[in-house]
């Protein structure tokens, strides 16, 4: 008996110091906490973006855009605070270009006082654009899932330009005139964005609300543009 009772006791005293060693291997606070908040269906995501798209007729009073020549480029990136498993929200930092391709419209003469044969109206911005998102999948593993987004954008024209351009006697083309900082454009804009999205691939909306010209006997620009954006 007296045998039995000594291995009773060690067998109890190397399963009492087992469970500590687990409960003591479990309870380090860094290691969980980092692998639950960061992430794409984590409290904290972020990534970068690039967007290729192009400008449409809807918004426009005239037809002086050569559309499908008229694009857009958005390179940045992207903050996204998950509030719950389906509402996130979220904001973009990002360097937006637009180049607005006229067709023979005549209007900028106020330029250098000539109508040439092709002319750009060219913005470089800079643009912070908050979001709210609705997960479509909410119960998902760690992967962003089907979603859309609904928000808007304040751009800064850091960068305004015109340019023009003209064919030459040989039948090449020849930079005619260019003009960065160009007066005629105001540096501010705004307007709505939506996006459609199945992990990091996106198809995205934007409609200005804002003029891009200041004067109304200028050309009136495309208001929406559209195109596709790849996450990484």
């Amino acid at each position: 008996m007296k045998k039995i009772a000594v291995l009773i006791s060690i067998i109890s005293f190397g399963l009492t110091g087992l469970s500590q060693t687990i409960v003591m291997q479990n309870t380090n606070p860094m290691e969980p906490y980092n692998a639950k908040t960061k992430g794409e269906n984590r409290k904290h995501y972020n990534q970068g973006f690039i967007s290729f798209g192009v400008v449409t007729p809807i918004g426009a009073k005239n037809d002086d855009s050569y559309f499908g020549k008229s694009l857009v480029f958005d390179l940045g990136h992207r903050y996204r605070y998950r509030i719950s498993n389906f509402v996130n929200i979220g904001s973009d930092l990002s360097f937006y270009m637009q180049g607005n391709r006229l067709d023979h419209s005549g209007m900028h003469k106020i330029y250098d006082g000539a109508t040439h044969e092709r002319e750009n109206i060219i913005q470089n911005e800079f643009r912070i654009s908050p979001f709210i998102r609705f997960n479509l999948t909410p119960h998902r593993g760690n992967y962003l899932g089907t979603y859309i987004d609904f928000g808007g954008y304040i751009g800064w024209n850091f960068l305004p330009v015109f340019r023009a351009v003209d064919t030459g006697h040989n039948g090449n083309e020849e930079m005619a005139y260019t003009r960065s900082f160009d007066p005629n454009q105001n540096r501010y804009d705004y307007g709505v964005t939506g996006r459609i999205a199945r992990n990091k691939h996106l198809l995205f909306a934007t409609y200005r609300l804002s003029d891009i010209m200041k004067k109304s006997e200028q050309p009136s620009l495309p208001r929406l543009a559209v195109g596709i954006q790849f996450g990484f």
